[in-house]
């Protein structure tokens, strides 16, 4: 939390916490929520925070084990508190594909200033603008749904700076 103190999680912490055979009900998203285009020309602009990385990790798997070196551009926003909360941060540094671009921001390292990740659409706006505008771009965005509004306003900015309404 702001006061560097550790949250525990609502879903992960439950499933820890539970005793080894236990029944649990589960429900889920259902209908087209998340689905990848299938064409591997499309590109995937991809916005998350912590956990929200498991369906884009899952997108980025498919499209590399699928299109390999012939798939679009992927850009790939992610942030978290510190590098040791973002899951999956070692897999992703060490992923040799071209088609895949990775920019993080971290809000609580010492002796840092906070970068949230819609800065990283702010800083990336005439990059985002293109994919959505020109190249026809997929929008994921997975996280806390306190960066919603912001991330909304962000992808406003840049393209209202390119020219055209979001």
């Amino acid at each position: 939390d702001h006061d560097g103190q550790p949250v525990r999680g609502v879903c992960s912490n439950y499933l820890c916490d539970l005793a080894a055979g236990a029944s649990i009900r589960i429900t889920g998203p259902m209908g087209d929520s998340f689905l990848m285009p299938e064409s591997a020309r499309i590109p995937l602009l991809m916005i998350c925070t912590g956990t929200g990385i498991a369906p884009m990790r899952g997108m980025l798997q498919r499209r590399l084990r699928r299109d390999g070196a012939q798939g679009a551009p992927m850009l790939l926003l992610y942030g978290a508190r510190s590098r040791d909360e973002l899951p999956y941060a070692d897999e992703l540094d060490t992923c040799a594909a071209p088609a895949l671009e990775l920019r993080t921001a971290l809000s609580r390292v010492p002796g840092r200033p906070k970068r949230y990740v819609q800065q990283l659409v702010d800083e990336s706006a005439a990059r985002v603008a293109r994919l959505v505008l020109e190249d026809g771009a997929c929008i994921y965005v997975c996280g806390l749904s306190a960066m919603e509004h912001e991330i909304d306003a962000a992808l406003g900015r840049a393209i209202t700076a390119a020219g055209r309404d979001w």
